[in-house]
């Protein structure tokens, strides 16, 4: 992430405090060389905007942690009151199957790219990646350092948990954390705070399902695992213990509660996570809190944990493997009371479900122009961080393996590993009995067609197109007010697109997000200064803007959301309704953009208006 001088950030900050109409007159009575060389100055900022932009860089200052709402509960602030957009990536198993120095080379590549938050869980109770070693840290020297290695020392009935291998047993007690283990856990925040990075951190994973095949929700409401036991076990994550020093004052944290289930409410299951919950803030923990119940069911809808809640996610998904979009229930949570910073948690990764590249930008600029707090980007190999041995599972859809395995359907763009090389579906269909090999681009294998991705461990992943197109995402935004932003059509923002808007989705609470892909999404701010619109690649045709919104003539761009790369279409009154025709297929090949309406003299730098 690069980072501007303290005295540049200053100037900025000073610069948003005041009016754009006091900035004229202050222009006006430039003179001389003063004013040549304020100008020159000008065109500097303006310079390294456009260089952040194109790069995909984001030009945004490390935060100051911890966050905590904005004084208009829209978005989360620092310390100082900057702005903080969550451009967060779910890196589960990273701090379970990586070991010190590979961790340290995620976490620089994704600092570099503009990442400034992890999404994860303290401790996981399945190997969801076949050949991973979880729940026993690597670091800490895997299976074969036995119960060293694993986040508790004993089981239920007293004698020494074995990690529950079979996850059979769901026998962990929580009244026997081991210290070593939640250390390491502190050593991952430590890190991540090095590199400006927040962790969104599950406290007890509860898993999909109510622990149906994964998760900790069985092990929760076991015999040993009384409410008492959970509240003490909150109080320890809080406060330590030996070489563990808790995690309260670790400054970088937000607690996410639940991990893709929604306890019942009322449930002893729910009451034990709960107090889990109230544990940490007895014993001082200050830190955001908000969930991750199951995909489509917003924050509220559990009334256990609701009121204990500062801040909403939204976690969206169509019914698998069709792809569905992410602005319905972001809109739908943003419209909620009490008002609330939200971002999207969760939604299809890259490389899951068949979801095309294009698709996986509009999952993430839908989710940006209507939660307007930040979005998590999810790859499918970097949810378990584990490069699996050759046909080592017989699984595998649904985030269970990077390997290839024989005679065994897999989903257009899902990533397997073989012989050390990574190949990418081209297409569904099932293996045959050999598996790809070489460095083609298409390589036949049963009913699939490879194409060669790169060679080596899951660092050779790192540059992949999808994580290039967040971080371009991420750098754009972040050169812009986004915390100004209002999405169309709610709160007080009025209807953006008028016409050829496409078909919005159907959503229900708790269900999944119907159809709805081309529709165009939109947001603007109150003071008529900026509207942006993002047009998917499923939308056809021209569609209408309401100008009467923006202040003043506006300046028209496209802005390719595949290569950074701008396009002026002219300037236009603000009145009455303009139509705009997206160009031809962008430099990725396919037909989504970004329409950018603003001041023809307004420069944007570091979000703040100068």
């Amino acid at each position: 992430m690069t980072s501007l001088p303290m005295s540049t950030r200053r100037r900025f900050a000073a610069a948003a405090r005041t009016s754009s109409h006091a900035t004229e007159r202050r222009k006006a009575r430039m003179g001389g060389w003063f004013g040549i060389l304020a100008a020159m100055c000008v065109l500097l900022l303006c310079g390294s905007c456009a260089i952040a932009a194109q790069s995909g860089t984001s030009i945004a200052a490390t935060a100051v942690f911890p966050v905590q709402p904005s004084a208009n509960g829209r978005y989360l602030v620092d310390q100082n009151g900057v702005p903080f957009r969550v451009q967060g990536e779910a890196s589960w198993d990273a701090h379970i199957n990586l070991n010190l120095t590979d961790l340290r080379a995620y976490l620089d590549d994704r600092q570099a790219k503009g990442f400034n938050a992890l999404f994860t869980y303290t401790t996981n109770p399945t190997a969801y990646y076949a050949g991973s070693s979880a729940p026993w840290a690597v670091q800490l020297g895997g299976v074969g350092a036995g119960v060293a290695a694993l986040p508790f020392t004993k089981n239920a009935s007293g004698g020494t948990w074995n990690g529950d291998p079979s996850f059979a047993n769901r026998d962990a007690n929580f009244a026997f954390p081991n210290d070593a283990y939640f250390a390491w856990v502190g050593q991952f925040v430590d890190e991540a705070a090095a590199r400006g990075m927040l962790v969104m951190l599950v406290p007890t994973y509860l898993g999909y399902g109510l622990g149906s095949s994964d998760g900790w929700y069985h092990t929760l409401t076991n015999a040993a695992n009384t409410q008492s036991v959970c509240f003490a076990f909150g109080q320890y994550l809080a406060n330590g213990h030996g070489v563990f020093t808790g995690l309260k004052n670790r400054a970088n944290i937000v607690w996410i509660e639940g991990g893709d289930t929604l306890p019942p409410n009322g449930s002893e299951g729910a009451l034990r996570a709960l107090q889990i919950l109230k544990g940490l803030q007895a014993a001082g923990d200050t830190h955001v809190q908000t969930s991750h119940w199951q995909h489509d069911f917003p924050p509220n809808d559990q009334t256990d944990f609701a009121p204990f809640f500062t801040a909403y996610t939204a976690y969206t998904h169509g019914p698998y493997p069709t792809p569905g979009p992410t602005y319905v229930e972001s809109r739908v949570i943003y419209n909620q009371t009490p008002v609330r910073p939200i971002w999207l948690i969760e939604t299809n990764y890259w490389g899951d479900h068949g979801a095309s590249r294009d698709q996986l930008r509009y999952f993430s600029w839908g989710a940006a122009l209507s939660a307007i707090g930040g979005v998590t980007f999810g790859f499918g190999p970097f949810w378990g961080f584990a490069t699996s041995p050759d046909g080592s599972t017989g699984t595998a859809s649904g985030g269970t393996t990077t390997a290839w395995i024989a005679n065994t359907h897999f989903e257009r763009n899902q990533y397997v590993s073989k012989s050390g090389k990574w190949y990418k579906a081209t297409n569904d269909g099932n293996s045959g009995t050999l598996g790809p090999s070489g460095t083609g681009a298409s390589i036949s294998d049963g009913s699939i067609v490879w194409a060669y991705a790169a060679t080596g461990g899951i660092s050779a992943l790192f540059n992949e197109p999808a994580v290039l197109d967040f971080s371009r995402m991420g750098g754009f935004l972040d050169s812009l007010p986004w915390y100004r932003l209002v999405p169309s059509g709610l709160a007080t923002m009025p209807v953006l697109i008028t016409s050829g808007t496409g078909t919005y989705a159907g959503w229900s609470d708790g269900g999944s997000v119907i159809g709805g892909m081309d529709w165009v999404v939109s947001a603007a701010t109150p003071d008529g200064r900026l509207l942006l619109a993002y047009v998917p690649d499923a939308h056809s045709g021209a569609f209408g803007v309401n100008m009467a919104v923006l202040s003043s003539p506006a300046r028209a761009r496209w802005y390719d959301p595949s290569n950074a790369a701008f396009t002026a279409i002219g300037t236009f009154a603000n009145t009455g309704t303009q139509t705009f025709t997206p160009p031809a297929a962008n430099a990725a090949g396919a037909h989504d953009w970004v329409l950018i309406l603003d001041p023809a003299e307004t420069i944007f730098v570091n979000g703040f208006e100068g």
